[in-house]
């Protein structure tokens, strides 16, 4: 599993001029999510928790009521994939 963040180079700009530093960033990470082989949508997240956050969308979509009904998700980080079967 990736960092949640990076080192990105930025520009400062402040009264006084401009620098080039480099910063901590946070890292997106798209996670593409399909229900009984039907893809529903691909939302850009951190690269962790990646089967709660499929869940919990689920749920929160009212596609789900109650855990009992996940039969298999299986979550495929390298991908970007969550798949979950009911």
């Amino acid at each position: 599993m990736e960092s949640e963040t990076e080192k990105f180079p930025v520009l400062r700009l402040t009264e006084k001029g401009r620098s080039s530093i480099e910063d901590v960033v946070a890292r997106e990470f798209p996670l593409t999510i399909i229900l009984n082989n039907e893809e529903l949508v691909t939302l850009l997240c951190s690269p962790t928790n990646l089967k709660y956050l499929a869940i919990g969308f689920l749920f929160s979509e009212g596609l789900l009521k109650s855990k009992e009904e996940i039969k298999k998700i299986i979550v495929d980080d390298r991908s970007g994939v969550a798949r979950i079967e009911t």
